[in-house]
């Protein structure tokens, strides 16, 4: 055999320098760090002693040369050799399968990122001293050899079993993001090891301070909205088994299809050592969050109890295998400004991260395999679906979500409340308010806006389950009414000035709590910090009195507990254009003028209607959006309904030259060909996508009787039937104008500069657009 010349590749010792500038923010140094405490004390059995991993660092009293990093843990600790194999750049003693941390390289690459000097000590029970070895990037920079100095101290009485990672040099970027970002660094943890922290006795600690897990806010899995017909839960359990998959240890990776084929005869028990099958479980949930956000939504993937994606919306966009082109599929209304609410959290332990743990390796097979067991096949929404020759309705779990949940109108229909009551309720439900904490509060808010959407202005009614709590207990029964009241309804000449005023404790007897209305007031305005914490609640029964005479609300202030009551069938109500929750303002207005010494009423009133009518605001913007997500929403419904009579429909839209010259130049620059939306085309009928808005108007005015009778609106048309032939006619086109008198309202609106619009007409087509939704009937929103 020929003698080979072979050159020493030995890395200099430079190179862990060189791993101290690779992109690691602080809190993923400490977490690379936490992983290996918090995987020692997952071996151990869960006992009655605390289980713990600290991280602390030294304050602004220390100097900048002087201050360190310390995590540490009270798990079984490591021996001597098990050490030195730890601090070994690229060494692993941890098998990848079932484990957080990897030691090795990302042990130096997270002490590398912190700081220049790095001490790792470790003991055991049986042990009677504490090993340690010191990592001086610097002087090993300067060998050329990796050699680090091994250290050894006495073991205290009462000194416990554990590991313990000093890192001293601090960079000064290091120093300084400690001090500005502790709380994001804390907060991040937490969500990070949240999945940890709620199913294992584990406790961690940074500088000084408990984790807390941050719990999702999601409605209750008994909650469902109605698509296509079928009950569409609000959390949809997740539990599939993508089968085994051969795994090798040593590379970390999977085996690549030509690799899996040289084992395919080989019985598990004959495999190499490094080669193993791996179960792969996808298990967890999806489920609807409580609120909407911009940015606050999407799924959690977490491997071995810790998340590595994040809040992730990758899911959420279809990219075509011919095009390569990525389309967004939810939420694709309103969320510039209403946003999403999909959240999730899937347990994925097979699925490979990357050595940031902040991504998984997108380009393995088995990453394709979760995500086609989630998202199914093409894209979720049925137009999409429809034009690649694929079931309208997606059977992916992801996709029955998207569909389901995809409007958010206030009420139970959507399982959705109005912004401004969620956000509320989320600061509730974040303090940790039991109130606030399971959904019954929240359905109840979401049973109101359904009656007051029933009831047109008149105010929300709970007609939900009796309030949990006992009132008796937090208010005074013996306090009479605040002096701010509305002008009360003239006594009668022979009816005596001392007549009854209606107490808190009786009324309270006759009403339900109001949920939308019942939380803290707070005023930005001089020195208003502490709140008013008021309970707001509908008469349901009789009357509320002042001095004998009848009146519509009721205030009754006690510190700063406070109790509101309201008559909804008082004539203020029933026939003036005001709101319960504006009297209510007004009461907290004057309160917290005579407490806080306050100067000028308006100032106070106008700061809590900001802060509490926004979503009341008319808000042009936002109404177009709501207005064409209308129109998108109303078009494939029309497009099914009026299918049996396709041929008198195309003729119908090119009726209008202007409108079918717009449909088709829009289907052409999307792509279709103009042989398939040609007037005598077998296929003409697919303009019906295209059409703008203004043809829908004329389809609903030209063939009400197919789109009215529960069929797109809960309107009657066809069923007026009388033997006045006038008489009925009459009727049928009351129905419908009234109907397309809203649709104008909201083509006005799209087609309008917002500038050009005054709050009047604002306010019209909000109230237009209102009376719409709520006379759409559940199947219309099928696309």
């Amino acid at each position: 055999m020929p003698n080979i010349e072979t050159v020493d590749i030995t890395p200099s010792p430079r190179i862990l320098r060189v791993l101290g500038e690779i992109p690691f923010q602080t809190w993923q140094c400490f977490a690379e760090l936490m992983d290996n405490s918090i995987d020692a004390l997952l071996k151990e059995p869960d006992g009655d002693e605390q289980r713990a991993v600290w991280v602390n660092w030294s304050g602004q009293n220390v100097g900048l040369k002087d201050r360190t990093i310390e995590v540490s843990d009270n798990a079984q600790g490591m021996t001597l050799e098990q050490m030195r194999n730890a601090v070994r750049a690229g060494y692993s003693n941890n098998n990848p399968i079932g484990n957080l941390g990897l030691f090795g390289m990302g042990f130096n690459i997270a002490t590398a990122r912190l700081g220049s000097r790095t001490e790792i000590w470790s003991t055991t029970n049986n042990a009677s001293e504490w090993y340690g070895i010191e990592i001086d990037f610097d002087v090993l920079a300067r060998g050329d050899e990796f050699q680090a100095p091994l250290l050894r101290r006495p073991k205290e009485l009462c000194d416990s079993s554990g590991t313990r990672v000093v890192v001293s040099g601090l960079k000064s970027g290091t120093a300084a993001s400690l001090l500005q970002q502790e709380r994001d660094i804390r907060r991040t943890l937490e969500n990070i090891y949240a999945p940890l922290l709620l199913e294992h006795n584990i406790d961690l600690y940074v500088n000084g301070k408990i984790l807390h897990p941050k719990r999702p806010c999601i409605w209750s899995p008994e909650r469902y909205v109605l698509y296509q017909g079928r009950q569409i839960r609000a959390v949809m359990p997740i539990d599939k088994q993508l089968g085994p998959a051969l795994f090798d240890i040593e590379r970390n990776a999977y085996l690549s299809i030509d690799e899996q084929e040289n084992f395919l005869n080989v019985a598990e028990a004959e495999l190499p050592p490094n080669i193993c099958y791996r179960e792969r479980r996808l298990h967890g949930w999806l489920g609807i969050q409580r609120y909407s956000d911009p940015n606050d939504y999407g799924i959690d993937f977490i491997r071995n109890g810790r998340k590595i994606l994040i809040q992730d919306k990758s899911l959420f966009s279809y990219t075509s295998t011919i095009t390569g082109e990525s389309s967004l599929q939810y939420p694709v209304e309103l969320g510039s400004t209403v946003g999403g609410r999909i959240v999730g959290q899937l347990y994925v332990d097979y699925l490979l991260p990357t050595y940031q743990k902040n991504d998984f390796d997108r380009y393995d097979s088995t990453w394709y395999e979760t995500v086609a067991a989630l998202c199914g096949e093409g894209p979720f929404l049925p137009k999409q679906r429809t034009a690649l020759g694929l079931d309208k309705v997606p059977d992916s779990p992801l996709g029955l979500l998207v569909n389901a949940y995809r409007r958010t109108d206030a009420g139970t229909r959507c399982l959705s409340l109005p912004r401004s009551v969620a956000r509320t309720f989320l600061c509730e439900f974040n303090k940790g308010n039991p109130e606030y904490v399971d959904d019954d509060k929240w359905w109840a808010a979401a049973q109101e806006c359904d009656q007051e959407r029933q009831r047109g202005n008149n105010p929300p009614t709970n007609t939900g389950a009796e309030p949990s709590d006992d009132v008796d207990g937090m208010f005074p029964t013996d306090n009479a009414p605040s002096a701010t009241t509305v002008n009360p309804t003239p006594r009668k000449p022979d009816e005596p000035s001392s007549a009854v005023t209606s107490r808190a404790e009786d009324l309270r007897k006759r009403a339900s709590t109001v949920a939308t209305l019942t939380k803290k007031y707070r005023a930005n305005v001089g020195n208003t910090n502490n709140p008013l914490d008021v309970k707001a609640y509908e008469l349901r029964s009789g009357e509320i009195k002042k001095e004998g005479a009848r009146v519509p609300f009721a205030f009754f202030p006690k510190g700063v507990e406070c109790e509101f009551f309201y008559d909804p069938r008082h004539p203020l109500i029933q026939q003036y254009p005001v709101q319960p929750i504006q009297y209510l303002l007004l009461y907290i207005s004057e309160k917290l003028k005579s407490r806080d010494q306050l100067d000028d009423l308006g100032i106070i009133y106008e700061t809590l209607v900001e802060s509490c009518l926004k979503d009341e605001r008319i808000d042009a913007g936002y109404l177009k959006e709501r207005a064409e997500s209308f129109f998108n929403d109303i078009r494939q419904p029309i497009k099914q309904l009026l299918r049996p009579i396709s041929a008198r429909v195309v003729s119908c839209i090119h009726e209008s030259a202007g409108e079918s010259e717009d449909a088709i130049s829009l289907a052409l620059s999307s792509g279709l060909d103009f042989g398939t939306i040609k007037p005598d085309s077998p296929t003409a009928y697919e303009i019906m996508d295209y059409v703008p808005s203004r043809t829908l108007l004329r389809l609903i005015e030209r063939y009400p009787e197919r789109l009215f009778d529960k069929q797109l609106f809960d309107v009657s048309y066809t069923e007026i039937v009388l033997t006045d032939k006038a008489m009925q006619n009459r009727l049928r086109e009351s129905a419908k104008e009234r109907i397309v008198s809203y649709i104008k309202d909201l083509l006005y609106l799209v087609s309008t500069p917002s500038a050009s619009i005054s709050k009047n007409d604002l306010n019209r087509v909000a109230l237009s657009l209102d009376s719409l939704i709520s006379k759409l009937v559940d199947n219309g929103f099928s696309d």
